[in-house]
Parts: C-alpha cells; sequence; structure tokens
C-alpha cells in the first residue's frame, strides 16, 4: 500500500453511496492503519455482533488532544497481549489521508448513531456491526479493483503493515515524501523535517 492507493482508495469510497458513517468507518481505519502501521486485527473488531471490551479497540481508549495529536490505547496487540500499546498519531498535512482528520469525522459519525457509548467499538456501522478485517477486505478488493489485478496482485490488511517502514526504507538519507524517520519501537516518528506521524509505545493499561 503506497501513499498514492491510499488516496485512490479514499477516493473512491467517496464515489459510492454508502452511508457517511460507512465511509468514515472504514476510510478512518485505512488511514489509522497506514500511518501508525498497526496490525489492522488489532484496531477492528474481531466480530461483526460480537465483541470482548477487554481486547477491543474501544472510543474511551481515543483521546484527543488539541487539534492535530490523537493518543489511542490499543488494548491488546501481538506482541503486548497484557499490557497493550499506545499509538501517537498525529496530523499528516496535506490532510486529504490526515488519519486525526479522518477519526475525528467518524467520531462525528459515531455520536449520530442510536444509543452511541464511549463503550462501543470505534469501528461499527449505522447498524452497530463490527468493521471486521474480512469486511475490510471485501473493501479493498471492492474500491482498489481499477489498480489491480486480483490473479496476480492484490491489497489486503496486510498490505497496510509495511507502507511506512517499506516507504522510508526507499529514502534511506531521510527525503522521503512523508518526512518520516524509523523511531526506536519500529514504527514512524516525528522527523527533522516537520511532518509528524506516530509513535507507537509499550504501555500499562489505563485504569
Amino acid at each position: 500500500m503506497s501513499i498514492h492507493s491510499l488516496l485512490i482508495l479514499g477516493h473512491n469510497i467517496a464515489k459510492t453511496n454508502w452511508k457517511p458513517i460507512s465511509k468514515s468507518a472504514i476510510w478512518a481505519a485505512a488511514t489509522l492503519a497506514f500511518f501508525s502501521s498497526a496490525r489492522l486485527g488489532e484496531i477492528l473488531p474481531n466480530s461483526e455482533k460480537n465483541f470482548d471490551p477487554v481486547c477491543t479497540l474501544l472510543w474511551k481508549y481515543v483521546r484527543f488532544i488539541d487539534n492535530d495529536r490523537i493518543l489511542i490505547f490499543v488494548p491488546s496487540t501481538k506482541t503486548s497481549s497484557t499490557k497493550g500499546e499506545i499509538l501517537d498519531l498525529f496530523e499528516f498535512i496535506p490532510n486529504l489521508c490526515c488519519p486525526v482528520s479522518a477519526l475525528k469525522r467518524h467520531l462525528i459519525e459515531s455520536k449520530k448513531r442510536e444509543n452511541f457509548s464511549m463503550s462501543d467499538p470505534v469501528f461499527l456501522f449505522e447498524s452497530g456491526k463490527g468493521l471486521t478485517t474480512r469486511k475490510f477486505n471485501e473493501v479493498l478488493a471492492y474500491t482498489l479493483a481499477d489498480i489491480c489485478d486480483p490473479e496476480t496482485d492484490f491489497f489486503s490488511c496486510h498490505s497496510f503493515r509495511a507502507a511506512i517502514p517499506s516507504l522510508v526504507a526507499n529514502y534511506p538519507d531521510k527525503s522521503a515524501p512523508l518526512g518520516s524517520s524509523w523511531g526506536p519501537w519500529g514504527r514512524a516518528s516525528p522527523s527533522a523535517m516537520g511532518c509528524r506521524c506516530c509513535w507507537r509505545v509499550q504501555t500499562p493499561r489505563p485504569s
């Protein structure tokens, strides 16, 4: 997944006749996964109808700081199942694919849901069903069909995991278009160019 492919994904999502909350959920998940290198299985509900609040990303774990920063506690990860991790996510400019803007918009749409609660999973549709990795993969296949040959190439949830690392690796002099540098936890971090992405650190579960 490249920044170009991400922008095409956003454009094609915008062209659909899906409900606003469906668009915002998918786009917020895509930008969050892209810029944080988070596993989508860590941030999406593992079931459409049932979820375990102990290991599911809930709105109460998302903290908006000022206008350009979000702290996200991921309660259960592959590498830190008991303590969880925090994503320290920053605004990306231009904000056509900014994860902070996308999550803000998704919160606005989510609050329109009947019986909305901050204890809800972040990525729910209007019906209350969860956006699972399976559904996300189906969306990718549909929205990116025009730039992908399904017989030789395809996009999936796993495509986002290495997006930033691959970009940075192609620019060893740190002149990557995103201005990202490689942080000590293996995630994109603030760079000297001033274009910020994300820190990811292990942390105790918040009370």
